[in-house]
Formats: C-alpha cells, sequence, structure tokens
C-alpha cells in the first residue's frame, strides 16, 4: 500500500458545521465494525478506510486521517459536490482521501446507497486491471470499470463494498470474510 501523505485535491469547505443526518449513528457503528474486524488497520494518523452513505445534498463521508475505531460525530464531513477536481464540503476538516472515489462510484450507480472501503486483501473476489495511486481520479476511474460488481477489489489497495444502504454494503463484506 502507498505511503499515505495526505489528501490529493482541493477541498473547500462551503460550511462549517456538523453533519447532522439520522444514519450517522449506524455508520458510526459500521466503523468501529470494520475497524474490531481488522478490515481498516491504522495507518499512519487514521485508519486505511473509509465509509459513506449517500444524502440528498451528496454524500456524508469519514474525514481524512481517521480512525475509524474511535471516531466521533466531528470526524466527518458531507461532500457535496467535485467539480475540476476541487471537493466542495460541509464539515471541519478535509473529507477523505478517498472523496473522489466515492463520487465516481455514485454517480454510476444510483442504486448504490452505501460504499465501505477498507484493507483487507484476502478475497477471492474480482479484482481491478491496474494499480493506481489513492487518490486520485485514475483510482476512481478502475473502480467504475468494476461497478457492477457490488464487492471488488482495487489492485494493491483494498474492497470496495456497495450497498443499497449501511447494513447491506457492511454485511456483504462481513459474509465474505467469516
Amino acid at each position: 500500500m502507498e505511503e499515505y501523505k495526505g489528501i490529493k485535491f482541493r477541498n473547500i469547505i462551503i460550511e462549517k458545521a456538523f453533519v447532522d443526518n439520522e444514519l450517522l449513528p449506524r455508520l458510526i457503528d459500521w466503523c468501529n465494525r470494520l475497524s474490531e474486524l481488522g478490515l481498516a488497520p491504522l495507518h499512519g494518523k487514521g485508519s486505511a478506510g473509509n465509509l459513506s452513505f449517500r444524502t440528498a445534498r451528496g454524500f456524508v463521508i469519514t474525514n481524512s486521517g481517521t480512525d475509524l475505531g474511535s471516531i466521533k460525530r466531528k470526524d466527518f464531513s458531507e461532500v457535496l459536490t467535485i467539480d475540476k477536481g476541487i471537493v466542495y464540503s460541509r464539515g471541519f476538516r478535509e473529507p477523505s482521501s478517498e472523496s473522489m472515489l466515492h463520487f465516481a462510484l455514485y454517480g454510476k450507480r444510483e442504486d448504490i446507497n452505501a460504499i465501505f472501503h477498507g484493507h483487507y486483501d484476502k478475497l477471492d473476489i474480482p479484482c481491478t486491471m491496474n494499480e493506481r495511486p489513492y487518490g486520485t481520479r485514475e483510482l476512481a476511474d478502475e473502480a467504475v470499470r468494476l461497478c457492477s460488481h457490488d464487492l471488488f477489489m482495487l489492485k494493491n489497495h483494498g474492497f470496495i463494498s456497495l450497498g443499497s444502504g449501511l447494513d447491506d454494503a457492511g454485511n456483504r463484506i462481513i459474509s465474505k470474510i467469516t
């Protein structure tokens, strides 16, 4: 896995505010569970993984450099849009470095309402052809090529679990490892 050096895009915080959504407590539960299972191990300042769910305005995602095992309400941003490589968000910190990946997948599949990305590589599931650097449009493009599958690997960069909701995305990956 490439050494984490932070986000690779410009982020503009449109509104400094806590993310407030009824699904947030459930997402926190899933962050803790994936961390406990070793699916989002500590890497640098945070966890190697990020989770999100679709909202009416965009999607809520874990912040960059967040430990999923001790995540709090303040550790989320809502990505409102991405335009010309600039991420426009709501929150107090930078959203996950994989915001472009989540944005591309939500844009490609309207039936997907949750995306879980973690780093567990012992899965016999479809895998992208090429390894691409984290946080880039190139990685997002590789993922989109395989998003007809609800569970797939990013070459040398962990798994993606797509779901109609949080429990669907979470249970999909957990059923594969147990």
